[in-house]
């Protein structure tokens, strides 16, 4: 290998490096605004609570699943249409159908599991098929 091919390989890895590690840095700095911008969907896993109103302190085991039609069935609100919705967008859907029975309802939503997103690998892969990935990812995750 002479001296220029040799630097100029150098020069190609420190920019291949550099380029890692920006991609890496969007990635973190993106990761929490992808989150606020999620648009839930069926089979998502949402845990719900509501100061003050014990029958709505859903979250883990009792955490209720988005169903096929994009609706949550809680109790004392009932079916509640929550696919394509933010989480921010969810809270205060709840909490406008509980300001009848509360004064001020404070809710809180999280995700407690993501849905799994179908991928399709084909062509000349080792194991081609249809795998489920859940939350988001990027094409080379």
């Amino acid at each position: 290998m002479t001296q220029k091919m040799y630097r100029d390989f150098r020069a190609l890895v420190a920019r291949l490096l550099l380029c890692a590690l920006l991609s890496a840095l969007h990635g973190a700095t993106s990761n929490a605004a992808e989150l606020d911008n999620y648009r839930l969907g069926p089979d998502d896993q949402v845990s719900i609570r509501v100061v003050d109103l014990d029958k709505l302190q859903l979250d883990n085991a009792s955490a209720p699943k988005i169903n096929v039609n994009g609706d949550l069935d809680l109790p004392i609100i009932g079916h509640l249409h929550a696919a394509g919705l933010t989480i921010e967008e969810l809270k205060l859907a709840i909490a406008a159908r509980l300001s009848d029975i509360l004064n001020k309802p404070s809710v809180s939503v999280s995700i407690v599991q993501y849905r799994s997103h179908p991928v399709s690998v084909l062509g000349a892969v080792r194991n081609p098929g249809v795998f489920q990935v859940a939350q988001s990812k990027h094409l080379l995750e």
